[in-house]
């Protein structure tokens, strides 16, 4: 009687006993960000580096500081010049960084994809560097007095304008993907919580 008994409760101790462990098994990997396809995963850490280079450029403007006039046009035109000297640096560091740490014999886990958090930093920095690019370009326009070349610091400005664009798109990508693997992890955890209930 103890044998029957016996052999009638292993099924209880195994996954059958407990659906709800077998399902989690299967189910929660697919919420897992770091298990992305190695393609979707290569360029959105390079998005998230190159976001990070992009902002670390503000630390190094002052380095680059270069102001002629004292008016409110000639400080904001000294920051987008320091801005796209420095981001010539940051950008490049922040991606050779970032390839160390993804390096394939690394031992190490990756990186977590890029997050809201970055995404919605960037985006405002983006809108902030475009905007203002944009007003310092038509103000250089009417050739104002105390700038030195006004064509040379046109194109800076103008740069300034590519730079805020790229960075709108890099944002705009992060913030895209972001929620898709949002609203891809919610149908699964919602697909595992039916069947479990």
């Amino acid at each position: 009687m103890r044998k029957t008994w016996s052999w009638w409760r292993a099924p209880q101790d195994s996954n059958l006993r407990r659906p709800h462990m077998s399902l989690a098994r299967t189910f929660l990997p697919a919420l897992d960000l770091s298990r992305l396809p190695s393609e979707s995963m290569s360029i959105m850490l390079f998005l998230r580096f190159s976001a990070i280079g992009l902002l670390c450029g503000v630390v190094l403007v002052p380095l680059a500081w270069i102001q002629r006039g004292d008016e409110f046009e000639h400080l904001r035109l000294a920051a987008l010049m320091g801005l796209d000297v420095a981001q010539v640096v940051t950008v490049p560091i922040a991606l050779a960084v970032g390839a160390w740490k993804v390096r394939p014999w690394s031992k190490r886990p990756r990186p977590s994809p890029p997050g809201f958090v970055l995404g919605g930093v960037t985006f405002a920095f983006g809108v902030l560097v475009m905007t203002q690019a944009m007003a310092t370009t038509s103000w250089l326009e009417g050739r104002p007095s105390g700038v030195g070349d006004p064509d040379g610091e046109s194109f800076m400005a103008m740069l300034a304008v590519l730079s805020g664009g790229v960075t709108l798109l890099i944002s705009a990508v992060i913030l895209i993907n972001r929620s898709v693997a949002l609203r891809r992890s919610r149908k699964v955890s919602y697909a595992a919580y039916g069947a479990v209930t």
